[in-house]
């Protein structure tokens, strides 16, 4: 992805998944209006079908259809007024339960063998067969659109959370650079002491460290213990006028070894002696002077890389 991710980058993906979104929804709108339309078409055909072939046996054994229509939903009707009369002794729920089952008897075999008898039923019949089997393509056809559909929008549900991660790091980025600009704009350089150990404590923070202060008495050598990537290391803080000399990587040396730090580093607004110059290159204790001073607090020297 590239680096310059604006908000616009943001809106632009966010308004492609809300488009996404509704014809999604417009979508399944439509396969819910195909589907009813499908199941009452193939509803239809099947009574159609049934019908038929209750009427051809009708026909064939040469039943008397109004005998059969008045007869069986009489007898059903009396069965169950009966069989729920001695079961519950509830006269009147039985009897309704009778009528119930003897009008909904009666309904479906009116219909059954008197339906073919209409005439406008083949034509009916010709226009469901006519009918579903493109309503059936149709709905295969848009069940597959709402799955590509449904991967598209997922796809582009990731490409905005991605964008918007981005954009989120850029701008933390940007805020952690202003505030370094801010802190290199202090008069550090006049700092002392206490003063430049919390000025310091401050730059490692927004440089991704946890800080820890050691006490201001018997801290052996060692002012600060920083902590990133699981490495530790310890920092011997210098606020001084004059030149730091060699002393202060010795304390900073065997202050590592008494925090269990994996490396340490001295600190200075001022400068160093040649001979602490030297015995850092022994010792691998990193030095940050007034010279490179600039550079560490802008987040332009990897601490971890140069101690390691």
């Amino acid at each position: 992805m590239s680096e310059n991710v604006t908000q616009s980058d943001v809106s632009s993906r966010a308004a492609l998944v809300s488009a996404l979104g509704r014809q999604h929804r417009d979508l399944n709108s439509r396969v819910w209006q195909l589907s009813k339309e499908a199941w009452r078409l193939t509803l239809a055909r099947n009574f159609f079908d049934a019908s038929c072939f209750i009427s051809l046996l009708a026909d064939r054994f040469q039943v008397w259809r109004g005998g059969v229509i008045i007869v069986i939903p009489s007898v059903l009707g009396a069965a169950t007024f009966i069989a729920c009369d001695m079961a519950t002794s509830h006269r009147s729920l039985s009897i309704m339960l009778g009528i119930i089952l003897t009008c909904t008897v009666l309904l479906i075999l009116a219909g059954l063998l008197l339906y073919p008898e209409m005439t406008c039923v083949k034509e009916q019949r010709a226009s469901i067969d006519s009918r579903l089997p493109k309503l059936i393509d149709e709905l295969q056809y848009l069940k597959q659109r709402q799955i590509d559909l449904k991967r598209s929008s997922k796809d582009a549900e990731a490409q905005l959370k991605a964008v918007q991660e981005k954009l989120d790091y850029i701008k933390l980025i940007r805020s952690r650079e202003h505030k370094l600009q801010q802190l290199f704009a202090c008069n550090w350089r006049a700092m002392r002491s206490v003063e430049f150990e919390a000025f310091l404590g401050d730059v490692f923070t927004c440089l991704g460290y946890r800080v820890e202060y050691t006490k201001r008495t018997g801290d052996q050598g060692v002012d600060l213990v920083v902590t990133k990537q699981s490495i530790r290391i310890a920092i011997q803080v210098k606020g001084y006028h004059n030149s730091v000399s060699n002393s202060a990587i010795q304390e900073a040396y065997t202050g590592m070894a008494h925090y269990r730090c994996h490396a340490c580093a001295v600190i200075t607004n001022s400068r160093f002696t040649s001979s602490a110059v030297k015995l850092s290159q022994s010792t691998r204790c990193f030095l940050i002077s007034e010279h490179n001073f600039r550079d560490f607090v802008l987040g332009k020297i990897d601490l971890l890389a140069e101690v390691s």
